[in-house]
């Protein structure tokens, strides 16, 4: 017996916002896709921080190529595998980026020191170095600080099985989801 579009949304909705809350959730740590500034995709693992209805977040440092990306082309995707159920789900939507905001003073105070350390490194990210130890922690981390919060509109999940595969589509027009079983 198939469930409605709805409850399953409702299901993968509770799963995001679960993984933002466990360490070891397969979907704590999805894969984005970004357009780069040479107008190539660009793909890498982030911390899924925060989930919603609408609203993924991840945090970054904002002298990061993944911040610039952002800054330049708003769209990004987002790809969660869950091995374990076979379950692989793709989420896209347009970014709103905080820095020396509100929501970035939030988001900041939640952190752990070690995550704060982070946003501490020096030289900037991706800046060529001598060797691998070539870089330091200084100052403070907080103007590095940021949140990249994507208000997604398009989710596509696919769980695989032996007895025949299932998909569905979602998509959100102004607040309102709709979703249909597509083949897979």
């Amino acid at each position: 017996m198939s469930i409605t579009p709805e409850v399953l949304r409702q299901d993968i909705l509770l799963n995001l916002r679960t993984a933002t809350k466990k360490r070891k959730s397969p979907w704590k740590t999805p894969v984005v896709s970004t357009m780069g500034l040479d107008n190539t995709p660009k793909a890498r693992v982030v911390v899924l921080r925060r989930a919603s209805n609408d609203v993924l977040e991840l945090h970054t440092d904002i002298r990061s190529e993944k911040w610039a990306e952002l800054t330049k082309h708003q769209h990004i995707a987002w790809t969660f595998w869950d091995r374990s159920r076979q379950i692989q789900l793709r989420v896209s939507g347009c970014v709103v980026l905080h820095q020396n905001d509100a929501l970035a003073q939030d988001n900041w105070n939640r952190l752990g020191e070690g995550s704060r350390k982070t946003y501490r490194v020096e030289p900037a990210p991706a800046t060529p170095i001598a060797t691998p130890e070539s870089y330091s922690y200084r100052g403070d981390g907080y103007r590095y600080f940021g949140v990249v919060r994507c208000h997604f509109d398009w989710m596509d999940w696919l769980h695989l099985t032996r007895d025949g595969h299932k998909r569905a589509i979602f998509t959100r027009d102004a607040n309102k989801w709709t979703g249909s079983y597509v083949s897979p």
